[in-house]
């Protein structure tokens, strides 16, 4: 946890490790999205590739639409 902390307070998302007050760590069984360079590009594979045996992704977490923007 404490590299955790540190990389928040690094990236500016905290002021300081101090703000966390208690953390946990949970372990999920289905991925979230990361949004990098490479994420449009990815999700654009990722659905020929679903859609060639016509295996359909659908629904909120399905068509790969979390926000209406798109990353500069």
């Amino acid at each position: 946890m404490p590299d955790v902390t540190q990389a928040l307070a690094a990236a500016g998302a905290i002021n300081s490790v101090d703000d966390v007050l208690f953390a946990g760590v949970k372990e999920l069984k289905y991925a979230y999205v990361v949004f990098d360079d490479n994420y449009y590009d990815a999700v654009a594979l990722i659905t020929r590739y679903l859609e060639s045996p016509r295996r359909l992704s659908r629904g909120r977490y399905g068509s790969w639409i979390y926000n209406r923007w798109k990353i500069p």
